[in-house]
């Protein structure tokens, strides 16, 4: 998705990839990236999914919290809101 948005853009994906980390580090978007520069889009509902999850179980493993994060997070890559916020925001 980021070569994508680089792609998009005529820009290197590295600056993509620092375009996002800025937007995710002022709180504009939600989610996580990868070491590979794969960016998974975290919608606010599903971030309150989790922490509801960990406020039920009390303590969870590192392997509960994957197992339930996957149920939870929708990892389609063709979120459009997502790739809405991405392309307007890099756009701005």
């Amino acid at each position: 998705m980021l070569e994508d948005l680089a792609h998009h853009f005529s820009i290197k994906t590295q600056e993509a990839i620092d375009r996002v980390q800025c937007l995710l580090g002022d709180g504009t978007l939600t989610g996580v990236m990868d070491d590979r520069g794969k960016f998974i889009y975290i919608t606010i509902d599903e971030l309150q999914a989790i922490a509801k999850h960990i406020q039920q179980r009390g303590r969870v493993s590192v392997q509960d919290l994957a197992v339930s994060s996957n149920k939870l997070i929708e990892l389609n890559p063709n979120n459009e809101l997502a790739q809405r916020r991405l392309l307007g925001e890099a756009s701005a």
